[in-house]
């Protein structure tokens, strides 16, 4: 085995260990502690940052599947047309009345008769007629050539152009897409074909179909309709013939005679005899009323039509003569002869009134009998002709009800005989809901296969996949996996992290590294190793010069910590001895490729330690001030030798010599050497590998400890990788010290 060959505390390959500059005691501080107070998007994106070359590596992935698909998928072209759907106009003709059934037009229903169109365009017996006859008229080697590609013609998926038509025709019914736009009455129908002249005639054969379909059976529809108003048309005509012969007949048979005012003459004469008797009785009241004024009343109260004539003349020279007498009597005296002359006139003028007055009377009741008389006779013939009429009425009830029905057959007939003509015109015209707005036209690009939405689809799929497996990992790994951590989970204070750099200053069987790889590659390592020194130095208990160095599990990197540590104590200056303590594995010495003839384990066999010569046991390595003191040869009994009342003399004594003791154990949950020798000791450094000591063996492992009295100084996480954390500053420190360009 080759041995370190340093003979001068100056040697060059040393000179870059030892700082220009005393260290500055940096403790290596760690915001990995989760924050109650930390967002969301913090924590997302940290984990994003832990993981983001698994997430890379799967976009990736994604990006390639999305090629892949692009390169398996045919060319299609979408070619598209709009139609806009009509409503009917119902004042047109009145075309709702003719119309057996509902259009679904009114302003309630617009989208529901928009959704009936869109189904009727999609309907098999519009869209199956076209398909054949669209395929029938193209070339099917020239959509083979159009549909297929290189990869899939090569793989043996492109169809032929003999099973072309029917993988074309299956292409366009499934992929006939027919949508209304928004609050409008436009329809717009897609369709997807292998050639963009194929799918742009389909549509407008298909809109054209569609088109003569509907007015064909609007067409149908009316034609059935005036068919069967014809038919109810005879049937009415015959109804109305029939009414008009029963009621002639009837007529006939009962003899009933009827003006063109559909009265009987029986009824017309009851009629005039009613009129005549109302005026003689009128008549007869005037005149009794005349009669009873005469005969019961004085002259003066005669009427003015009596008091006219004669009686009127003798009346006025009445008056004269009494005024003449009047006017005398004022002058003269009674007996005065022209006053007695004129007294006999009055005389006489009197008797002659008292004879009109009494032939007024006279005249008067003769008039009164001769109404009388004349009402009397009016009466009777009213009353004669009334039973006329009467027995004629109980003739004419059957009459009217016959008259009636065919008043009511003659209406209807006329009403549908107008209903017919207008059903009939209707009929004739050829009315369409659906116009085309947008005729199809090939495209000029195809519509599929889509490159960018296919990679954007890997991609998110493949990225969503590698999140949901990193989630998975993630969560799954209870490993302490930053800094900060052993604080946070164990409540261990953390003395430092030793950085992800292959191959060690040491490791087993190995050597120091030649001076320009370490210059290069491992100064970050050494910053680490520096920042670890100090956390032991600082610590305001000075008594702390045996250390033990041990770790959860095996395989955690606590030898090659432990000999990195001495070196650089023993690099600024420290006289350190490094202890194998590990009796089964014992690495040590072959970390500084040294002998292991005697050690720990021939002194513990000893019987009085304090006689022995520690330095025929003590080896020096290449580096001044570092020593080491191996296991040495395993025998039986070396696992009960830590229970040796010699150990603690042991430690006195090299505490003694020493500035530093660092003893290398085994594992504290598999073997329980550390536990023993920690007892004894000053304090105890646990070290934990990044990503694969496990929280919950670290934390068993310093409960042990713990629980037997030890003091635990800390926790030193090792193999951790600046560069993968999830922290910007841990990867910018990485590539500062390590000389990478930033």
């Amino acid at each position: 085995m080759e041995k370190l060959s340093i003979t001068s505390p100056h040697t060059t390959d040393l000179e870059f260990l030892r700082p220009s500059q005393p260290v500055a005691p940096v403790r290596i501080y760690s915001p990995n502690r989760p924050n109650q107070n930390e967002s969301g998007a913090l924590v997302y994106w940290r984990f994003i940052r832990r993981w983001k070359w698994l997430l890379l590596a799967s976009g990736l992935i994604g990006i390639g599947f999305g090629y892949l698909v692009t390169l398996l998928q045919p060319t299609l072209y979408e070619a598209r047309t709009s139609l806009e759907i009509q409503n009917l106009n119902d004042a047109f003709l009145n075309l709702k009345q003719y119309l057996p059934v509902s259009d679904g037009d009114g302003p309630s229903n617009t989208y529901g008769d928009i959704q009936t169109q869109i189904k009727l365009l999609q309907s098999d017996s519009v869209v199956n007629p076209v398909i054949d006859r669209a395929l029938t008229a193209y070339n099917p080697e020239k959509m083979e050539r159009a549909e297929s590609g290189h990869l899939r013609t090569i793989l043996g998926i492109a169809p032929s152009a003999s099973s072309f038509p029917q993988v074309e025709a299956k292409r366009l019914y499934d992929n006939l897409k027919v949508r209304a736009v928004g609050q409008t009455r436009i329809v717009e129908v897609t369709a997807t074909s292998a050639s963009p002249e194929l799918a742009a005639d389909f549509l407008n054969q298909l809109t054209a179909q569609y088109i003569d379909l509907s007015s064909k059976a609007r067409y149908e529809m009316g034609m059935r309709t005036s068919q069967s108003l014809s038919r109810l048309l005879d049937t009415e005509r015959s109804k109305v013939r029939q009414s008009e012969d029963a009621l002639q007949s009837y007529a006939r048979t009962t003899g009933l005679v009827f003006t063109s005012a559909k009265k009987s003459i029986a009824e017309e004469k009851l009629s005039k005899l009613d009129d005549e008797l109302a005026k003689a009785e009128e008549t007869r009241i005037q005149a009794q009323a005349r009669y009873q004024n005469t005969k019961d009343g004085t002259p003066d109260a005669f009427p003015d039509d009596l008091s006219h004539g004669s009686l009127g003349d003798y009346k006025a020279k009445l008056a004269d003569l009494r005024r003449q007498v009047g006017e005398l009597s004022a002058t003269y005296t009674p007996d005065y002869y022209k006053i007695k002359r004129l007294e006999g006139q009055i005389a006489s003028l009197q008797a002659s009134i008292k004879g009109e007055e009494h032939d007024v009377v006279r005249r008067t009741e003769s008039q009164y009998k001769e109404a009388l008389g004349q009402e009397k006779l009016l009466a009777s013939s009213y009353a004669h002709q009334s039973a006329v009429v009467s027995d004629l009425s109980q003739r004419a009830v059957q009459y009217d009800i016959l008259q009636q029905e065919l008043d009511a057959n003659r209406k209807g007939y006329d009403e549908l005989l107008s209903k017919v003509k207008d059903a009939t015109v209707a009929a004739t015209i050829h009315t369409n809901t659906a116009r085309v707005v947008d005729a199809a036209m090939p495209p000029k690009n195809p519509f599929s296969p889509r490159p960018a939405l296919n990679y954007a689809v890997g991609f998110l799929a493949c990225s969503l996949v590698g999140f949901a497996w990193a989630f998975v990992r993630d969560h799954s790994n209870s490993s302490l996996r930053e800094p900060g951590e052993g604080l946070q989970h164990l409540g261990l204070k953390e003395l430092g992290a030793v950085v992800h750099v292959r191959p060690p200053l040491f490791r087993p069987g190995g050597a120091l590294a030649r001076r320009a790889d370490l210059s290069e590659r491992f100064s970050l390592v050494m910053e680490s190793y520096r920042a670890l020194v100090t956390s032991l130095l600082i610590d305001g208990d000075r008594s702390h010069r045996l250390l033990v160095v041990t770790s959860p599990g095996p395989g955690e990197g606590k030898t090659t910590v432990t000999a990195n540590l001495g070196l650089m104590l023993a690099a600024i200056g420290r006289r350190v001895l490094l202890v194998d303590g590990d009796m089964r594995k014992r690495d040590l010495h072959d970390v500084f490729a040294l002998l292991n003839e005697r050690g720990l384990n021939t002194l513990l066999k000893a019987e009085k330690i304090e006689d022995q010569n520690l330095d025929s046991y003590v080896q020096k390595t290449s580096i001044p001030g570092l020593s080491v003191l191996s296991s040495g040869p395993v025998s039986p009994e070396s696992a009960h030798l830590l229970h040796s009342a010699e150990l603690p003399k042991l430690i006195e004594l090299l505490k003694k010599d020493y500035d530093f003791v660092l003893v290398d154990t085994p594992p504290v949950l598999p073997v329980a050497d550390a536990r023993i020798i920690g007892q004894a000791s000053d304090g105890i450094v646990l070290v934990a590998r990044a990503n694969q000591t496990s929280r919950d063996a670290a934390a068993a492992a310093h409960q042990r400890l713990a629980a037997d009295g030890s003091k635990v100084l800390g926790l030193i996480l090792n193999d951790w990788n600046p560069a993968s954390s999830m922290f910007n500053h841990y990867a910018g420190y990485a590539r500062i010290y390590s000389g990478a360009p930033e």
